[in-house]
């Protein structure tokens, strides 16, 4: 087993710990076999009624796919970068029809791989220290871990705004986007965990868990989200037909618009040199 990922059954609760917390709990090729296999074993094993996933620390859940070791198989002669995206999709691909309860704790950074291994989850639960992203655009590549799902349910042209400008998200604005499902207060993670472990077998597991979070504090409505007063502007220029187009439309507006507006025009011209000054 890896010291990069603990898994423990306490109670009716399956526990996996991502504890890579100096990589900000980044996933490498071991964790994503192990993780695969583990709940493979977890689902048909009736102790088992929940499973929560959580990253160790306070800083991340999970900050991507670690790109350094697939750097290091590619000059070292290993071949781990070979299968490395092709079992991380299956894993994804796994976690959205597992059948029992899996939560994951969105809690810090969750960016890339860690929306991989969340996106699918019966419970997706931020927290106030949650910052959210998919900042693939950034280095030349595209949203992937299902990223063309998950994004294509946040409301109107919000998911494409995403996946161009690759900003990152606060717990409110990731719930009004529909990445997550509840914000929990920090303060009570532990107390979270606690009561995941008394599950009562007899009753259903998903009610349980609603009924723990609502006690806890959560919230499954977003307040004061700034993603709700930009909506408008968003869904207006993120739903033309291309980039270039986009970005004109954003230098057009700059002008006489939220400071916002030219900021996000700026910053897709740096992450996509590009299209820039491309016909549209």
């Amino acid at each position: 087993m890896s010291n990069d990922i603990f898994f423990e059954k306490r109670s009716g609760l399956g526990l996996i710990t991502l504890n890579r917390p100096k990589a900000l709990n980044a996933l490498n090729y071991p964790m994503i076999q192990l993780m695969h296999q583990t709940l493979k074993e977890w689902e048909k094993d009736p102790e088992v009624l929940a499973v929560l996933v959580r990253g160790e620390g306070e800083k991340a859940f999970c900050a991507g796919g670690d790109i350094r070791s697939l750097y290091e198989s590619i000059t070292s002669g290993r071949d781990e970068h070979a299968h490395f995206f092709r079992d991380e999709y299956d894993l994804n691909e796994y976690i959205y029809r597992y059948s029992k309860p899996y939560i994951a704790l969105m809690n810090g950074y969750v960016m890339g791989g860690g929306m991989g291994i969340s996106q699918g989850a019966s419970f997706r639960v931020a927290t106030e220290r949650s910052k959210i992203s998919m900042p693939e655009v950034a280095i030349g590549y595209f949203p992937d871990v299902g990223g063309s799902h998950f994004l294509s349910k946040c409301p109107g042209s919000i998911g494409q705004y995403l996946a161009l400008t690759g900003v990152t998200l606060g717990a409110e604005d990731a719930l009004y986007a529909h990445l997550v499902d509840w914000i929990l207060p920090s303060e009570q993670l532990a107390r979270f965990q606690e009561c995941l472990e008394a599950l009562d077998q007899q009753k259903s597991t998903a009610d349980q868990i609603k009924v723990i979070l609502l006690d806890l504090g959560a919230r499954n409505k977003p307040h004061n989200a700034q993603l709700m007063e930009r909506q408008e502007l968003i869904d207006a220029t993120f739903s033309l037909g291309s980039v270039g187009q986009i970005i004109a439309r954003l230098d057009q507006l700059a002008a006489n618009a939220p400071a916002w507006i030219g900021e996000t025009a700026e910053l897709m011209k740096k992450k996509i040199p590009n299209c820039y000054g491309r016909r549209p």
